[in-house]
């Protein structure tokens, strides 16, 4: 059973985690003689800073739970240990911190308390006394009572010495540093150093800042200080490029590789332009980006340096050369593609140029799809076979150039050749014979990086024939060939992201933000049959929350404009539930939904035939239509495991959203069939990402659709398709001896089949790579 397999693919999981001891070792504090182990650790009394702030401040970590249980800590878990010096140390730690955060009164207690046999209220000499001769036994409560006393306010803020600059409301706007605030030294250096790189920007690399500072008691209260801040600015003499040489050392038992004017252009600058330290890092960035370079570095000649004698930065680039060839080729496992492979050619000094050419090819559905099809593959593609998308193998053969750079302008253009063929689970099948997508990558607003990119593909789309009915309006064979038959598709697209998190792979904090656009229309040669606008976008925060937690957010949305029925094909519609979106659905299983079922009953109703399907029995087939609008909400609070906190991580969650057709001059955008559903979920680390699987709760019914009798194809492929949904009034009449259903452009009524009875299969598994978002 599906739900049986499920938990046992999680406790495997599980058993991976508890299996993997050298990982987790390797995270230990070596607990040596005199040492004592830290069982846990509180601060009290701390309203300025949380917790998490101050364990960052101290030495004292504390070992998991499982330690805390006598028969499971020498079993599982993390033992981490403190000579007992430090404990005392982690007093004045704290006392400093709070000082250089602008609290100089502060005054700190610690209590260690002997968990082994000692009595609740030790002070800190009794940290100093041998709280047991066996490091082993010796484990203790470390609690810090803290008394932050009156803090110390700035009451005056001064920047100085830019009288001659005129971008002096650019170098001091949003300092990290107001009146009122707190005297807080590491900001103090924070808005220091602000100010100085902000000057290295408008063209003053010499530029140096000198803080004033004044601490006294305050008039008005004596019991408090009061600070006087004061930014001397020197912003010295404004400077430009002088001489740029390029120095590149060639692979050991190789010859240079990429010329010397080749890496001028992708560098970008240029000798008499202003000095902007931003400019000669983004051109670090682009010759990094080129990946024909295993170092890139760019210093100042000893020239440079006298701004007393000329106001000019002579650069020089150093750069070592790496492999300009490489090769891979990987394989995996999907529930929905079954065996997976990918090859990959990358050529990273095409022509001499640092232009890279990527060959790249992939094969999916191995094990399901023809010509690659096994029977051995029920046994763990199941999921797979249930798709009848994924009876034909799923490939991908590609070409990309890209160049460094277009005219010396800050642009990266890549052109890439395709044909391929993919399938969406349970919703299409897409073949292109024949694609082409160039694309120009440009950073502009926010130093976010757009892409604007053109596409051009000949191909066809291969879907239910209930699906063309129920949501294009196009029920008869030969309307359906608009989609069916090879046609042109041209789509112009625009994208933006902006990327501030911590970590790609698991982000801790900061935000992404990512926006696309598509346009297909005649003017951009695509057909009249194939004509719309969509946009999608998505934001992501995240929070850190207590020791080791992450609170993380996510809010999708998506809709068509304009045509938002005839003309939106079934690859560009949405599709939503998934390890990715609303997890308490399957995939693709939220929102417009047909059922295709395995026969009918012939119901009169007032003397007229019509066909209707048993409302009883469980469909044949569910067929999500997708839709021109989307909304997709997640909230995830992932924590550390109990076992193995370094390798682990456990995750509540809560998605909600919904996918709905909108029609024209419809002002309603259904916000109230918006589906909520929690679950929870484990993630093991690995150096490809967060190992994931999760499970999420849905306690709704399946939603109501149009249900219809599909005739074998094999049979005749002109076959009528028959509206059999409870409800409709399609009269039916008798043709040669034979009940026909009248033509007809829609079909009324709705089958809607019971919620599933069993509390455990309303839950939904999925088992993925990498975080949900």
């Amino acid at each position: 059973m599906r739900w049986r397999a499920a938990a046992l693919l999680a406790c495997a999981l599980f058993a991976c985690a508890l299996l993997a001891p050298a990982a987790a070792r390797a995270q230990e504090v070596n607990c040596d003689a005199g040492d004592v182990e830290v069982r846990s650790l509180e601060f009290r009394g701390n309203e300025t800073f949380s917790d998490a702030e101050l364990a960052n401040a101290v030495v004292a970590t504390p070992s998991n739970r499982f330690q805390r249980l006598w028969g499971l800590r020498r079993l599982f878990g993390v033992r981490r240990c403190i000579a007992r010096s430090e404990v005392l140390l982690d007093r004045a730690r704290l006392v400093v911190y709070y000082r250089k955060r602008g609290f100089p009164r502060v005054a700190v207690d610690t209590l260690v308390r002997d968990v082994d046999g000692g009595a609740a209220g030790d002070s800190a000499a009794r940290a100093a006394r041998d709280v047991s001769r066996d490091p082993v036994a010796a484990r203790v409560d470390v609690t810090f009572t803290i008394d932050e006393g009156p803090p110390t306010l700035i009451d005056s803020l001064a920047v100085t010495g830019l009288d001659d600059v005129p971008e002096a409301p650019r170098v001091t706007r949003q300092l990290p540093v107001r009146v009122g605030g707190l005297y807080d030294q590491y900001a103090i250096e924070l808005a220091r150093d602000s100010i100085r790189r902000r000057l290295t920007n408008v063209g003053r690399p010499y530029a140096d800042v000198l803080v004033q500072r004044d601490v006294r008691a305050s008039a008005l209260d004596t019991a408090r200080t009061v600070a006087k801040l004061t930014f001397e600015v020197i912003p010295g003499v404004p400077a430009r490029l002088g001489e740029i040489t390029v120095d590149v050392t060639p692979r050991e038992g190789s010859t240079q590789q990429v010329p010397d004017g080749v890496v001028r252009d992708i560098l970008g600058l240029r000798e008499g332009r202003l000095y902007r330290q931003s400019e000669l890092e983004r051109g670090t960035r682009n010759l990094y980006q080129t990946e024909a370079f295993q170092s890139v570095k760019l210093e100042y000649t000893a020239d440079s340096a006298r701004p007393e004698l000329d106001s000019t930065v002579d650069v020089r680039v150093l750069l070592t050369e790496r492999f300009m060839h490489s090769a891979r080729v990987s394989a995996g496992y999907g529930t929905l593609d079954c065996v997976r492979t990918q090859g990959e050619y990358v050529n990273r000094n095409f022509l001499h140029g640092a232009r890279r050419l990527e060959l790249t090819g992939r094969l999916s559905k191995i094990g399901v799809g023809e010509p690659l099809a096994f029977g051995g593959a029920k046994g763990f593609c199941g999921q797979a076979l249930r798709d009848p998308y994924s009876d034909t193998l799923n490939y991908f053969a590609g070409a990309t150039l890209r160049q460094p750079s277009l005219f010396g302008l800050r642009t990266i253009p890549d052109l890439t050749l395709f044909s391929e063929l993919r399938s969406e689970y349970k919703a299409y099948r897409r073949r292109t014979n024949f694609g082409a997508v160039a694309s120009l990558t440009r950073e502009r607003f926010f130093r976010a990086p757009i892409t604007y990119a053109y596409e051009l593909a000949y191909g066809s789309t291969v879907a239910q024939p209930a699906v063309f009915c129920a949501v294009l309006q196009r029920c008869n064979p030969e309307d359906q060939r608009a989609f069916t038959d090879p046609r042109l598709l041209g789509v112009v697209s625009f994208s933006a992201t902006r990327d501030r998190t911590d970590n790609s792979l698991n982000p801790t904090r900061g935000s992404l933000a990512r926006l696309t656009f598509r346009h297909a229309s005649p003017a951009v040669l695509s057909d009249t049959a194939l004509q719309f606008n969509r946009f999608i976008g998505d934001v992501a925060r995240y929070w850190r929350v207590g020791s080791g937690a992450v609170f993380a957010a996510r809010l999708q949305i998506g809709g068509a404009l304009g045509a938002l029925d005839r003309t939106l094909p079934p690859q560009e519609r949405f599709y939503a539930g998934g390890p990715t979106t609303v997890r308490g659905f399957r995939q693709n299983e939220l929102g417009p939904t047909v059922y295709v079922v395995d026969g009918y009953d012939t119901v009169t109703t007032n003397g007229v035939l019509h066909f209707e399907a048993d409302s009883t029995v469980r469909p044949e087939r569910f067929v999500p239509t997708g839709g021109n609008t989307v909304i997709v909400g997640n909230a995830e609070l992932r924590f550390r495991s109990p076992l193995f906190p370094d390798l682990a991580q456990l995750t509540l969650f809560t998605d909600v959203g919904e996918v709905w057709n909108r029609r024209a001059n419809q002002g309603n955008l259904g916000f109230e069939q918006l589906r909520v559903t929690p679950g929870f979920g484990v993630r093991v680390f690995s150096p490809i990402g967060a190992i994931r699987v999760d499970f999420g709760y849905n306690g709704y019914r399946p939603s109501s659709g149009a249900a219809y009798y599909n005739v074998p194809t094999s049979a005749d492929p002109d076959a009528p398709l028959l509206c059999v949904s409870p409800g409709n009034t399609i009269p039916v009449r008798a043709v040669d001896g034979a009940l026909v259903q009248d033509s007809y452009d829609s079909c009324d009524g709705a089958l809607r089949p019971k919620q599933e009875s069993n509390f455990i299969r309303r839950f939904a598994f999925f088992f993925a790579i990498g975080q949900a978002f």
